[in-house]
């Protein structure tokens, strides 16, 4: 458990995580606010709530196999890689 708990560390998980609530709130406050003054279907926000909710694992994903260099996204295969992106979930990295 402490090794996975140091790979999310390692890869940022956590730091994408938070950040992504903390992002994510404000604006869904403010959809709250905005769409009744445009008399907006009461779905519309729901749309929006939904789409920041499905977003949440496709980021957390996304922050799991890329990260942000100065060189650009490049995919992490982690520290003892021998090139293949699932050898980390088969249990095969060196």
């Amino acid at each position: 458990m402490r090794k996975i708990i140091q790979e999310l560390k390692r890869r940022k998980v956590f730091q994408v995580g938070i950040f992504y609530c903390v992002a994510a709130w404000p604006l869904i406050e403010i959809v709250d606010v905005v769409l009744p003054t445009f008399n907006a279907p009461e779905w519309a926000s729901q749309v929006v709530v939904a789409t920041f909710l499905l977003g949440f694992p496709i980021a957390i994903i996304i922050a799991w196999f890329f990260q942000i260099t100065p060189e650009g996204i490049r995919a992490d295969y982690g520290p003892n890689h021998s090139g293949r992106v699932l050898d980390f979930f088969l249990g095969h990295a060196s």
